[in-house]
């Protein structure tokens, strides 16, 4: 049956590549983005566009993963995706032509403190060293000697987002440039992927913690943001 099997991934990987051309030329419509403006009116339209593909940047970090889970490291971009998960049936279509399933939003609880990862927080730490490799790859750095953050840790900063999520670099590129056993260059997004609802339809629960396993320990100001992400297969 070797022949069976291979011609299911040829049908596999076809469909992943129509998955990732789907998420890079997606569109989201002006309802959705009249929202998010109006709820963000102290950024121009040019740092609203850039809080948008910030998110597209998400979404094919959480496509590229395949499961396994990945923290989102900003809270501008998280709101972002809550307005998008206001609109049903536009996330609900959008989830199912880009993952084939529902992609859903549970919150992170904090980080512990710099020092030995107890069991509570082991789990939120994967998940920052998922997204953190993840959005390396997609911007072409080495993990363990990028120059600079990625994109999605670095946006709050450069916006100036009230609260938002601020990460150091060193400190990433030092906690988490170590490979993951979940195999991050083939996982999903983070969160329980059984459906929890409220009311009939997918809770979003919009809780973030602060990360100081990937900050304090260096810089004694930055924190990076637990954030929240979705639920894999």
């Amino acid at each position: 049956m070797n022949w069976w099997n291979s011609l299911k991934a040829i049908f596999s990987d076809t469909e992943s590549e129509a998955q990732r051309q789907f998420i890079e030329s997606y569109a989201w419509s002006a309802a959705i983005r009249d929202r998010f403006a109006r709820q963000h009116s102290e950024l121009d339209d040019s740092q609203q566009q850039q809080v948008w593909e910030t998110l597209r940047d998400y979404f094919a970090m959480c496509h590229a993963a395949r499961g396994a889970s990945v923290a989102m490291p900003s809270r501008i971009v998280d709101d972002a995706w809550h307005t998008f998960l206001l609109f049903t049936r536009e996330y609900s279509e959008f989830c199912q032509r880009a993952f084939g399933r529902d992609l859903h939003h549970a919150p992170h609880e904090p980080l512990q403190t710099p020092g030995p990862l107890k069991s509570s927080s082991s789990s939120r730490h994967k998940e920052m060293g998922n997204a953190w490799r993840l959005a390396c790859k997609r911007e072409g750095l080495d993990p363990a000697t990028a120059p600079r953050l990625p994109r999605i840790f670095a946006i709050d900063a450069q916006l100036n987002i009230k609260d938002g999520f601020h990460h150091d670099l060193h400190s990433l590129r030092r906690r988490h440039n170590v490979a993951s056993g979940s195999g991050c260059s083939s996982g999903g997004c983070s969160g329980s992927s059984s459906t929890s609802t409220r009311g009939g339809k997918d809770s979003h629960d919009g809780n973030s913690g602060s990360d100081n396993s990937c900050s304090g320990g260096d810089s004694g100001g930055s924190s990076c943001g637990g954030g929240c992400g979705g639920g894999g297969d």
